[in-house]
């Protein structure tokens, strides 16, 4: 299917422009959205990032907006979940594409961002940042950031558990590393956004579920791959287990074989990730119809 690629601004931070990379497929209306979170251990990265499974999905008939957000070292949590949150509004009200569901896809710090914002939708903290309305700027009354579902693709579920991990490693010597593995980079960004311990703690999801501390469960599928060195597999383990424990409705995938990061070229468990993204996107419109 044919779409096209849009630059837009959905908002704005202080003195910071907020943009987006708009993927619109040319069916009719009303269509999935999904606004892609990127990755880069909360203190880099770029909307084009997730370029690749972008188009794929508007390929598919799927709009995704992807979105360039404030991030470590200039900026602090929870900066980040505050502008997901603005998008999330801006799409609702302003963006004038009528949908039938509406979602986030999330990769690793993204991934992360993702379900946080999605379980704190409406929390002051995510009522922070303006959104453009009608070529001027606001903040919209009444428009909840909640979304249908989350794709969350080998995410830092729990930022304090990771960066434990990473610290570890480090101590374990460059050696030990593997190729495309950087633990003392991913320390340094996990401070540089989170700041202290506490934080990373308190923005962990399986602590959140744990504790009952969350505002809205949307539908969530999780992507792990085997031989990720950056978000190990018990990470996300344990975070699947949190959901089961709640009766969330969750679904886990393993891919054996490939690293952190897979689905950005073609391989063929990026084209069974992608058709599982779109089956569950379908799912969930078909879903958010019935209610």
């Amino acid at each position: 299917m044919e779409f096209t690629e849009t630059e837009l601004i959905y908002g704005r931070a202080g003195s910071v422009e907020l943009q987006g990379l708009l993927y619109r497929p040319l069916n009719s209306p009303p269509l999935p959205i999904v606004i892609d979170i990127h990755g880069g251990a909360w203190s880099s990265g770029h909307l084009k990032s997730g370029g690749y499974y972008a188009r794929k999905l508007a390929e598919a008939g799927i709009c995704v907006l992807s979105i360039n957000f404030r991030h470590g070292p200039k900026f602090h949590h929870p900066a980040a979940s505050a502008d997901i949150a603005a998008a999330i509004r801006f799409v609702k009200s302003e963006l004038g594409i009528a949908y039938s569901s509406l979602g986030l896809v999330g990769s690793s710090s993204g991934g992360h961002l993702s379900l946080y914002t999605s379980m704190l939708p409406d929390i002051d903290a995510h009522s922070t940042t303006s959104i453009t309305m009608d070529g001027t700027l606001g903040i919209p009354t009444g428009v909840s950031a909640a979304v249908d579902f989350v794709i969350a693709l080998w995410p830092v579920s729990d930022p304090i558990a990771r960066y434990l991990y990473v610290l570890a490693r480090i101590r374990d010597g460059e050696e030990t590393w593997g190729p495309m593995f950087t633990p003392d980079r991913l320390a340094q960004g996990h401070l540089a956004y989170f700041q202290t311990l506490e934080a990373m703690h308190q923005a962990s999801i399986p602590r959140l579920l744990y504790a009952g501390e969350y505002q809205s469960l949307p539908r969530i599928l999780i992507v792990q791959p085997e031989l990720d060195l950056n978000v190990p597999v018990f990470i996300n383990q344990m975070l699947y287990g949190a959901l089961l424990d709640i009766d969330a409705d969750a679904t886990y995938e393993l891919y054996t074989g490939v690293p952190h990061g897979f689905v950005r070229e073609d391989s063929p468990q990026t084209r069974d990730c992608i058709n599982s993204m779109i089956d569950f996107i379908k799912v969930s419109s078909s879903l958010t119809r019935q209610c």
